[in-house]
Parts: structure tokens; sequence; C-alpha cells
């Protein structure tokens, strides 16, 4: 099973970067093995107290991306 690595905004606790912990959640209960990453990327963030209960875990980027699905987190100004 390929990693996915769904990357997010570390740090807030709002409507898009919660709807990016459902998806992960998601893909999670569908067998895959999803795991957010937050950005900025020099800094360690952890899971926000209000998304823990989606059970979906966290880790940094690394260099190791063969195999690995990455999503994009796209945002507007």
């Amino acid at each position: 099973m390929k990693d996915i690595y769904v990357i997010c905004p570390g740090g807030f606790v709002t409507g898009g970067p919660e709807l990016l912990h459902q998806f992960a959640h998601g893909l999670n209960e569908r067998g895959y093995n999803a795991s957010m990453v937050y950005y900025p990327f020099d800094i360690d963030f952890v899971v926000p107290e209000a998304y823990k209960h989606y059970n979906v875990g966290s880790m940094r980027l690394n260099n190791d991306v063969q195999k690995k699905i990455v999503l994009l987190y796209y945002l507007r100004f």
C-alpha cells in the first residue's frame, strides 16, 4: 500500500485544515496509509487537539518520496 502525505498548514484550526484531516481519516478507513504533513516544513507541528478524534498521524516531510503520493493543499490569497 502506498503512503499518502496530505500537506496541511500547521497551527491552524479552521475549516480548510479540518477538511484535510477528515479526508485523511476517510482514506485510512478505506485501508490507505494517510498522514498529515504540516507546513512550513521547518517547524515541528503536532495534530491539533480539535482534530485528534480523526486518528490521523503526522510526520515531517522527508526525501524518501518514492512510492508515496503527496497531496498538496492549494491556498489562494
